[in-house]
């Protein structure tokens, strides 16, 4: 997923999904919202996959990276259903395993959360 030979632009940007802490999409309120200081994106690894050299698809896992600006610990609402995996926490490095419905994303750090291609 972060090795992409290629930026999403255009019509494919519009795949990323963008989300508050409470599990909501982003409205146009939400981005003009100043105080704002924590968002979510999905990227969806099984759209619009990569063409290896050989012409095999190279599907990804799907990513969900929580990111919060604020000096205190927030908790972020999963959008999407998934049977996420803790891959990153930049607050608590050695943090990982499962992630519940909701994760805590310590103060001016992000958690990244993976679910698999299959």
């Amino acid at each position: 997923m972060l090795r992409r030979r290629r930026f999403l632009t255009g019509a494919a940007a519009a795949d990323l999904r963008w989300f508050t802490p409470s599990g909501t999409a982003m409205t146009d309120t939400d981005w003009a919202d100043r105080s704002a200081r924590a968002i979510a994106v999905f990227f969806e690894g099984q759209a619009d996959p990569e063409v290896a050299q050989d012409g095999t698809l190279l599907v990804d896992d799907d990513l969900l990276v929580l990111v919060n600006a604020w000096w205190e610990q927030l908790p972020f609402t999963v959008p999407v259903a998934a049977e996420w995996q803790i891959a990153c926490d930049t607050h608590t490095p050695s943090r990982s395993g499962p992630a519940d419905a909701t994760v805590a994303v310590g103060p001016r750090s992000l958690v990244v959360l993976l679910a698999g291609a299959g």
